[in-house]
């Protein structure tokens, strides 16, 4: 029996995209989404997935309007959350998302603003693995040097990269070799 696996094989009809993955392309309600993403903006997105159009003017405002007042039921719900979980989002999730976006689309000034609020991002809950890093890494058990979420995923990268390729007393661990071979700028 010859197979061709799943070629040919209709999962689902939908009006709201389609897959041409011989050319790479994915097609939201017939724009391509490389397009959509570059030249209009959230609440357009929107207006086409749900109504099958871009909008014009009066129904752009209309679905901000919309998205608003949803926005509002949405972040009264985040509390609920726990301001750990809201600036995990925050900061793997929502704020990168934004400056590929950004920077994608070359805008400079709202990169810089993002890079400007992500490394401004106050540091969340402490864990397990930032108590072991800071102890073993930086010599401490204080969790307040820590003072950004950002300071915080760089400690956690680096156990990523190197602290879970290593044994528990750190042998071979290229990490001290790296730092060692760095030299600080000196001013000029």
């Amino acid at each position: 029996m010859n197979s061709n696996g799943l070629e040919g094989v209709v999962v689902a009809d939908t009006a709201l995209s389609d897959v041409d993955g011989e050319r790479g392309r994915l097609v939201i309600r017939g724009h391509d989404v490389e397009e959509l993403a570059l030249h209009h903006d959230f609440e357009s997105a929107c207006a086409l997935l749900w109504s099958g159009d871009l909008p014009d003017a009066a129904a752009h405002a209309d679905m901000q309007a919309a998205l608003g007042r949803a926005r509002g039921r949405a972040f009264a719900r985040l509390p609920l959350l726990g301001d750990a979980r809201v600036t995990d989002l925050a900061v793997n999730v929502i704020l990168p998302w934004l400056w590929v976006r950004a920077a994608e689309g070359k805008n400079e000034k709202i990169r810089r603003l993002i890079e400007q609020r992500y490394f401004a991002w106050p540091a969340a809950e402490d864990n397990s693995v930032l108590k072991l890093a800071r102890q073993r890494l930086l010599g401490t058990s204080n969790a307040r040097i820590l003072k950004s979420a950002a300071a915080q995923q760089g400690l956690m990268q680096i156990v990523r990269d190197f602290c879970e390729h290593s044994n528990a007393v750190c042998a071979d661990c290229r990490f001290p070799e790296l730092v060692q071979g760095w030299q600080v700028p000196r001013a000029v």
